[in-house]
């Protein structure tokens, strides 16, 4: 079984430029909890998920120990998102790609989203954003497929 047969083709995309608050939005609006983001000519050039969001208002572990007393205000980091809304989404998403071209097996896509942790898979074909495959998708399609589970 090859990508291209269990890709999505309708896909929820970030434009090169989006706000956070932008970000934040089509997220929520599509139901979806990551997107591609891509340039002016739908060539990928990163990953955004809501847990990028979320990042924005934590420190990672070495800022946090080196002063943690910045961080234990949690009403006051809830205020932060006002001064984070219009930061641009090249300046947040997710720059390790990972992605799939269609005529790979879907068994190395689940492989990849095993070995990534990730949740979602961009298709590329020449550069260009075709499709998605999510980790739910993937793993219906083989247990479908394979096991003949519904």
């Amino acid at each position: 079984m090859k990508v291209r047969e269990i890709m999505q083709t309708e896909l929820v995309k970030i434009n090169k430029g989006a706000t956070y608050k932008e970000v934040a939005k089509m997220l929520k609006d599509s139901g979806v909890s990551g997107a591609p983001v891509v340039d002016e000519d739908n060539t990928l050039i990163g990953i955004v998920s809501e847990k990028d969001l979320f990042r924005l208002l934590f420190p990672d572990y070495r800022e946090f120990y080196e002063n943690p007393e910045t961080y234990v205000n949690f009403e006051e980091k809830e205020k932060e998102i006002m001064t984070i809304q219009d930061m641009k989404v090249e300046d947040f998403m997710s720059r390790d790609l990972t992605f799939v071209y269609p005529d790979d097996p879907v068994l190395k896509a689940a492989a990849l989203i095993i070995s990534h942790s990730i949740h979602r898979l961009p298709v590329v074909e020449q550069g260009k954003v075709i499709g998605v495959v999510t980790r739910r998708h993937v793993y219906a399609n083989i247990f479908k497929k394979y096991l003949g589970i519904e």
